[in-house]
């Protein structure tokens, strides 16, 4: 692989939300010294700034300019394949690079080669073996730094509540808050004098500039993860938001934001990791017994579900392997 690079295709930003950026970060980072190059899909939203070490995109692909899909390949040591937007030809292409790593939890596409990923909750029950290797189930799942330095006893200090309004409740909403809920929250939350609605510079959820108390858009990563680490109950969105709330072992309210969440978030439904809340019928009293409900109720059974998930503690070992597959 020497001289060469490794390439990673996805799409990121928008109403693709910020999941992919994020595996793209945790694999970038924990592999470090492969030297991974970001290549994203033409019609993404650019979410990077000056102070993120993420913000150089190495270049763009479309399903439009299958050439340049081919050109970037040919000159590549291998590809890492995100991405559930690609053409049956560009995903041809793809599938040509010398090494071929696929994180593959949506399509969950039989593989002739490569090392294929699915972290996804319940994964390895209902998957086969395909490729040439491949891992599958939620201990697979890869953390990024700043969530492996927030998971620390010393950062949670909360003393049990008796009141609801004394609860420490969070918003975070991905990344992007395709809906526009923030500002709904903001509102049916205020008598929580003890909630937040929280980003990052990187990740702002939200930049409404009507919205200033209880909001913090400008977070450091470190800082971010501490927060919800703090947390009693964790309003989000579906997606990568859950894995990393289960790392941290943070009881959740969530929803669906898009259709690529629906299979996966039923699973974190099915196995109790999180409580589903109804957005489309949402009132002020209504939001107010779901915490209730999760807090008073279920919050001891949902953090020993939590526990004894297991998310992330086999991200060692999909790390080890992955090197080798590179390697031979």
């Amino acid at each position: 692989m020497a001289g060469k690079p490794l390439l990673y295709f996805t799409e990121a930003g928008g109403v693709y939300g910020l999941g992919h950026i994020k595996r793209f970060e945790a694999f970038s980072t924990s592999l470090s010294d492969l030297q991974l190059q970001l290549v994203l899909k033409r019609d993404s939203s650019d979410h990077s700034n000056a102070d993120s070490p993420y913000n150089e995109t190495t270049a763009y692909w479309s399903n439009e300019n299958i050439e340049k899909v081919e050109e970037l390949v040919k000159s590549s040591a291998g590809v890492f394949i995100d991405t559930y937007q690609a053409s049956s030809d560009v995903f041809e292409v793809l599938c040509g690079a010398e090494k071929v790593v696929a994180i593959d939890d949506y399509l969950k596409k039989e593989w002739d080669r490569g090392f294929i990923v699915d972290w996804t909750l319940g994964a390895e029950e209902s998957r086969n073996q395909t490729g040439d290797q491949s891992l599958f189930g939620s201990d697979y799942y890869l953390p990024r730094s700043p969530l492996k330095r927030a998971r620390n006893p010393g950062h949670r200090l909360l003393a049990p509540k008796k009141d609801v309004y004394e609860l420490a409740v969070t918003t975070v909403f991905g990344g992007t808050d395709t809906l526009d809920l923030t500002p709904t929250f903001y509102t049916y939350l205020s008598p929580f004098p003890n909630s937040q609605h929280i980003g990052t510079s990187f990740y702002p959820s939200s930049g409404n500039p009507g919205l200033k108390s209880r909001c913090r858009w400008d977070l450091s990563e470190d800082e971010f993860f501490r927060a919800i680490f703090r947390s009693d109950i964790v309003i989000t969105a579906a997606g990568q938001t859950l894995y990393e709330l289960a790392y941290l072992g943070i009881p959740s309210l969530s929803f669906l934001t898009a259709d690529n969440q629906i299979d996966e978030h039923a699973q974190f439904v099915v196995k109790e990791l999180t409580t589903p809340l109804d957005i489309s019928e949402l009132t002020p009293d209504s939001l107010k017994a779901s915490i209730e409900q999760l807090y008073f109720v279920n919050n001891k059974a949902r953090r020993g579900n939590l526990s004894a998930s297991g998310v992330g503690k086999s991200s060692h070992i999909l790390l080890s392997q992955i090197r080798e597959y590179l390697q031979k």
